[in-house]
């Protein structure tokens, strides 16, 4: 295996900020979603199936950090989400109506959104939002009720909260959150008791550190 040629997905992204990627249209090929912050963009790029990539724009977002990619309606299809790191930055998902026309829904507006991220937090079949906002020193679990109507939930105040990542880490069958701390120089571990009706989140330190996942510093 050859690592050491790198090939041009996409040039035109000022301040490029994060990529991942998913069958956005459903053609079983992989597809990119991208961020640019100095950019202001949340584009998708659709693969044709050779790994020759044509953008599009999702969404002209000031301070566009982080965008991921899920079916966060249940209807099928793959969903687009972001966090935007300007002042008043919005946590947003934009809705596929299975043809790539995406229609944005804010979730909550916080201070420099950072990092986001999606699953099923809370076990009930649907898709929750999880953010990281470094302005405001907080992670935010975004309750889905079902219909997409979002509810605000702290796990953790860190200043400089940066990057989060959302795995099952005790292996007891539920979400967790990892938490980088840009200000603190931390790593720490937000554990999900896993109780359904009553479930509370603990934040534990993991080790100090200098956290920097990679994105633009604010």
């Amino acid at each position: 295996m050859d690592l050491s040629a790198a090939s041009l997905v996409h040039q035109r992204l000022p301040g490029a900020t994060s990529v991942s990627a998913a069958d956005v249209d459903g053609d079983g090929d992989v597809d990119l979603v991208a961020t640019a912050y100095l950019g202001g963009t949340v584009k998708w790029m659709a693969n044709d199936g050779h790994g020759d990539f044509a953008a599009a724009t999702v969404d002209e977002a000031s301070g566009a950090q982080a965008a991921g990619a899920i079916d966060v309606d249940g209807d099928a299809d793959v969903d687009i989400y972001s966090a935007s790191a300007d002042s008043d930055g919005a946590v947003a998902w934009y809705a596929n109506d299975e043809s790539e026309t995406f229609t944005k829904a804010v979730i909550s507006t916080l201070s420099k959104a950072v990092d986001v991220g999606a699953g099923d937090v809370d076990g009930d079949g649907d898709v929750d939002v999880v953010s990281a906002a470094m302005g405001a020193g907080v992670v935010t679990w975004h309750i889905n009720d079902g219909s997409e109507v979002f509810t605000a939930q702290i796990l953790a105040s860190v200043a400089g909260s940066y990057a989060i990542f959302l795995a099952d880490v005790d292996g007891d069958s539920d979400s967790d959150v990892l938490l980088a701390s840009f200000t603190d120089d931390s790593v720490r571990l937000i554990e999900n008791d896993g109780v359904r009706l009553r479930r509370t989140f603990y934040a534990s330190l993991v080790r100090p550190c200098r956290a920097y996942a990679g994105k633009h510093a604010i």
